[in-house]
């Protein structure tokens, strides 16, 4: 799940940003819906200004990559930038260093042809 993260982010979007959702297993649960009705996201609201987005992966390791790449900018411009979060979120200390274009080139030359 993607959104512009910055210091009026709520704690439980924070948290959830990069998340990896399973939309086949949503869809079996009855919480998505089988088609967006244009909207941006084939769930309905979860939390509190939930303006999540989802990008769709053919494979679970794209995700992964993704989740990776996303949660990595925000762990670098909290230290890079002095980004303040509304709460500092579990997956923020198991985020190394990066440097986003070198990932986005690496994304790009990796799975370019999958998203």
């Amino acid at each position: 799940m993607i959104q512009i993260i910055d210091e009026h982010t709520s704690g439980e979007n924070v948290e959830n940003y990069g998340k990896i959702e399973d939309y086949g297993e949503l869809y079996e649960e009855g919480f998505a819906k089988e088609f967006c009705d244009g909207q941006t996201s084939p769930t309905p609201p979860r939390w509190a200004d939930d303006n999540m987005g989802l990008l769709h992966t053919h494979n679970r390791e794209t995700a992964e990559f993704i989740s990776k790449l996303l949660r990595d900018d925000v762990a670098r411009r909290v230290r890079s930038e002095g980004l303040r979060l509304a709460v500092r979120p579990e997956w923020l200390a198991a985020s190394g260093k990066v440097a986003v274009t070198k990932v986005v080139q690496e994304i790009l030359d990796e799975f370019g042809d999958e998203i």
